[in-house]
């Protein structure tokens, strides 16, 4: 029993940390970019706090093992991972959330659906040089590459992500016309 009890103390210690620094590597300013891959560099360096800090617990409890500083890393990596991409990038990048938000700071108006259209264009797609970070997010990766002028083609990278969106399209049904 005694065993039990320090297990569950040590991989909740180290979890809550290693969450605390994923989401203090939010608040330092010194790290800007694309808000997804600043995500995923995020995942990745928590998850090597977490991997460090069992590594330490290791040291000190007879316990603990090398398997459980691995599967602390992959189950802290996968779950962090799924929450990041479940909660954060949706609320960055949902229209849906931005047009909850938006209603709700407008609480005592009413709004139609071609109203928040023009709404949504102005203050999302145009503020937040929506379009632009995206061009520029998929240089970036590979998937397309600047022309002439402000001109861009995709990649036989991008082609080849294509083909994997319209299989998973396929595979689910998620109705997506444009791909």
């Amino acid at each position: 029993m005694k065993n039990i009890l320090t297990y569950i103390f040590v991989y909740g210690i180290v979890n809550i940390l290693a969450t605390l620094a994923f989401i203090a590597l939010f608040h330092i300013p010194c790290f800007t970019g694309d808000f997804f891959y600043k995500g995923l560099f995020f995942v990745f360096v928590a998850t090597l706090v977490a991997i460090v800090l069992m590594h330490f617990c290791q040291k000190k409890w007879d316990v603990i093992d090398l398997k459980d500083v691995v599967m602390e890393g992959i189950c802290f990596c996968c779950l962090t991972l799924s929450y990041f991409i479940v909660f954060p990038v949706t609320v960055e990048r949902s229209i849906s959330v931005h047009m909850l938000g938006y209603i709700a700071r407008h609480e005592n108006e009413a709004f139609s659906p071609l109203h928040f259209e023009q709404i949504f264009y102005n203050d999302y797609v145009v503020k937040n040089q929506a379009i632009p970070k995206r061009f520029q997010e998929q240089i970036m990766i590979g998937t397309l590459q600047r022309e002439q002028g402000n001109t861009y083609r995709i990649t036989p990278k991008g082609q080849r992500l294509v083909k994997l969106f319209r299989f998973i399209d396929w595979m689910f049904h998620t109705g997506t016309k444009n791909l």
